[in-house]
């Protein structure tokens, strides 16, 4: 009998002893969830107060902008004399936050772009700067944070900015071409020296990317949705060398006073009524055989052949002698 109680007695024991055991490692695993759930929670907590924060900085940053639209403040800004046309909101300073772009050209005249470049600071609209091309502003979706464009100083040079911390318009480089070379002054890579056509590549196709697409008139009314297109299969233009050259009409100067040449998207032209067809090859413009003048041109096919080379900015095709086309209009 006594047996029998202590055999009862010390089961009774064993199975307590267990059940404190299997309990206290339930809470053990629980206590472990509970503190990997606040962990996770935390994460996501971070990642969710990021993306709020962002937002609400993009939602004021659009509200600012929309009140400097609204009050017409871009109108204290010079814009060459011509008026502000069309604007586009466009993150080129890659943090989240777009930039406003605001631009007034007159493409069909005088080939003048002046972009207004704003950025928002967290409280206040900055203006960045205003740029004034001979095309328009370039950039790439790759490498946003560069802003490339053309201006005439005298010659068509390609010039880099990128906005620096401080909102200011930094330079990144500069391609200038005088003299069948091409000068390059690249401040981040410092280097100051002359280029080949072909060495100088790599700096005029970097940013053969696209032109800024404008979004909204400057009423604040919605511009048609267009197709961006490349800088190199641009309808309105076709690529010679590092210019630019409209479709259109160029009128004939000194030697070919009255002469009339209108070059069409289609490959095709026309030169007094007489069709001819045309392609971009190199030609040597060199009077005599004792040097070289190779550049990129248009060599145009039909009754009789010739090229002509860009020059002025890109509004003047020139044979050289006074054989000079300057572009008129469509």
């Amino acid at each position: 009998m006594k047996k029998r109680k202590y055999f009862i007695f010390t089961s009774i024991i064993i199975f307590f002893f267990t059940l404190t055991i299997f309990t206290g490692c339930g809470a053990k695993k629980d206590e472990i969830n509970d503190n990997n759930s606040s962990g996770e929670s935390n994460v996501n907590t971070e990642e969710n107060n990021e993306t709020n924060n962002t937002t609400s900085k993009e939602s004021i940053a659009m509200e600012a902008y929309q009140k400097y639209l609204d009050n017409k403040e871009y109108a204290n800004e010079d814009f060459g004399g011509l008026n502000p046309e069309k604007y586009v909101f466009l993150d080129v300073t890659n943090d989240g936050i777009p930039e406003l772009f605001i631009t007034a050209d007159d493409e069909y005249k005088n080939y003048s772009h002046y972009s207004l470049v704003l950025t928002f600071d967290g409280k206040n609209v900055i203006k960045v700067g205003i740029i004034h091309s001979t095309t328009g502003l370039m950039f790439k979706e790759s490498e946003p944070t560069h802003i490339a464009f053309m201006e005439e100083t005298p010659n068509s040079n390609i010039h880099a900015v990128k906005i620096t911390e401080d909102y200011k318009l930094e330079r990144i480089y500069d391609v200038k071409y005088t003299h069948n070379k091409y000068h390059v002054s690249d401040y981040e890579k410092n280097i100051d020296a002359d280029y080949t056509v072909d060495e100088v590549s790599t700096y005029l196709h970097k940013y053969n990317g696209y032109y800024i697409e404008y979004t909204h008139n400057i009423d604040g009314t919605p511009i048609e949705s267009k197709t961006t297109t490349s800088t190199t299969t641009s309808k309105n233009y076709i690529q010679v060398g590092d210019l630019n050259i409209k479709y259109g009409t160029y009128k004939g100067e000194a030697a070919v006073q009255g002469d009339t040449l209108v070059l069409k998207a289609d490959g095709t032209a026309t030169l007094n009524g007489e069709d001819y067809t045309y392609k971009v090859e190199s030609h040597d413009f060199s009077q005599d055989s004792s040097s070289k003048a190779i550049e990129s041109a248009l060599v145009f096919t039909g009754a009789d052949s010739f090229s002509l080379r860009a020059t002025n900015g890109g509004k003047t095709l020139t044979a050289g002698s006074g054989i000079d086309y300057t572009y008129s209009g469509n």
